[in-house]
């Protein structure tokens, strides 16, 4: 019986270790790795390869390309958070979280202020209504914006609300939802986001990239890795929404029209 090498220690199920395994062991002929899985003595390029198919196949599982049909991408329930924003007076900017991705809604006073919630427009909106408006008290508006462009860091997001917090609003807490964008694994960033249930999806989607960048065309992997996608957005969808046209077309079940 042939034998190979395997880590001392197996690797934690979900993490950055396993999916080096799993991809690895795929990808065993082209990395001439034969029986070697014990990623810990696989070579600077062997390491780099799978590190690169890792980081590509994580991403394409959070972001995921639109199924025929599809209107728009579906939003995972582990990817969205929430951010605070203290006011301070006479301040209308404030730089959003880094791992910012996208607002989701309107924004909200902290719970102890009775106030109507700031509307989520976009910043053409908003300069118009910086023209009719008065210029301070309670935001009304809120518009997000890239930060200007500085090529030695990446670029952020800030927010700008109008009209711009007057004194009796400094220090008082604003609250908002946002779609996060997750940092790379590595070997002390261990856990992709969502891997609790979404694991073999993330694997599958690894693995895709892998046929992929060796094959130069989807295969049977991409195949396993749809069908994973739409077992987890099953998953994640908790609250599915039957008139929602974008999750039957990942489902395919007909309309409620449909239906009947």
């Amino acid at each position: 019986m042939a034998r190979g090498t395997y880590p001392q220690t197996a690797p934690t199920y979900g993490t950055y270790q396993w999916l080096q395994l799993r991809v690895g062991l795929f990808l065993r002929n082209e990395l001439d790795l034969g029986a070697n899985a014990n990623y810990e003595q696989w070579d600077a390029y062997q390491l780099g390869i799978v590190d690169e198919i890792i980081q590509s196949g994580v991403r394409n599982f959070y972001y995921p390309t639109l199924a025929p049909g599809q209107k728009k991408p579906y939003a995972w329930s582990f990817l969205k958070k929430e951010g605070t924003i203290t006011l301070a007076t006479d301040t209308g900017t404030y730089a959003l979280t880094a791992d910012f991705g996208g607002m989701i809604g309107d924004l909200t006073w902290d719970e102890a202020e009775d106030k109507r919630s700031i509307k989520l427009v976009s910043e053409a909106e908003l300069r118009s209504s910086e023209s009719m408006e008065t210029t301070d008290g309670a935001p009304k508006y809120a518009a997000v914006r890239a930060e200007g462009v500085d090529a030695t860091a990446i670029q952020g997001y800030e927010v700008v609300l109008f009209p711009v917090p007057d004194l009796a609003l400094n220090a008082k807490t604003l609250r908002y939802r946002y779609t996060s964008l997750p940092g790379l694994l590595t070997t002390t960033n261990l856990y992709p986001n969502g891997v609790a249930g979404h694991a073999e999806t993330i694997v599958a989607s690894c693995l895709s990239c892998a046929e992929t960048m060796y094959k130069g065309m989807p295969g049977a992997m991409t195949k396993k890795y749809q069908a994973r996608l739409q077992a987890s957005v099953m998953l994640d969808s908790t609250f599915l929404d039957p008139s929602n046209d974008d999750l039957r077309t990942l489902f395919n079940a007909p309309s409620p029209q449909q239906a009947s």
